[in-house]
């Protein structure tokens, strides 16, 4: 793959199954247990790589040389009384650590946003102290609930957040693209492999 090259970001879809299947078998063991807190196969099964695909909200992938390299989701949140998206990110581990993570969340955020998404949910595993500990110290007053072995942490869509560069929101919602050049963006967290698409998907494993 050409690392010089920044990865494009699109909508994903059905036609991306077999290519997300494949970044997902390429994971390490902790990668995908930090992304979906269950044993997920290799290859995944095509029901789980679906629910990626076709979320209840939006999906993107980001491609390298025709190679999907990440992806990004939000979903609506059930039984919450506000509009409320969860929101998680898979990176391949060549492009961890690179700003990709925070890309593709800036993007899915404010698309949530845009749709009506009060409130953001991340979904982390309580073993995963770095995130953990990354979201408690960008936001100290976010509400968080222990649910076994998961922490959900609770954050307004109107909070603060990392600031992503202009170059960044190629395709982000016009909304998104404005908080950037106001100098205050509101989506996007670092979180490279930390959160649960949703419990949904986890049911789709444990039936496996």
């Amino acid at each position: 793959m050409n690392q010089t090259q920044i990865p494009r970001i699109r909508t994903a879809g059905e036609a991306d199954l077999d290519d997300l299947a494949a970044m997902l078998t390429g994971l390490t063991d902790f990668s995908l247990y930090m992304r979906f807190q269950t044993a997920v196969g290799r290859p995944p099964r095509d029901s789980l790589v679906l629910r990626l695909l076709r979320p209840a909200g939006c999906a993107w992938v980001a491609t390298r040389d025709d190679a999907v390299v990440g992806h990004a989701m939000w979903a609506w949140a059930a039984n919450d009384t506000e509009p409320t998206a969860e929101l998680a990110v898979v990176i391949s581990e060549p492009e961890q650590n690179r700003g990709l993570g925070l890309r593709m969340l800036t993007i899915a955020a404010g698309h949530a946003f845009d749709t009506g998404a009060t409130r953001f949910l991340f979904v982390v595993s309580a073993a995963n102290d770095r995130v953990a500990r990354m979201i408690r110290r960008r936001w100290p007053a976010a509400a968080v609930e222990r649910d076994g072995a998961l922490l959900n942490f609770v954050v307004p869509a109107v909070a603060q957040f990392p600031p992503a560069r202009a170059s960044q929101m190629d395709q982000a919602s016009p909304r998104s693209r404005a908080a950037v050049s106001a100098g205050k963006p509101f989506t996007g967290a670092s979180i490279p492999t930390g959160s649960s698409a949703s419990k949904e998907i986890r049911k789709t494993q444990a039936a496996r």
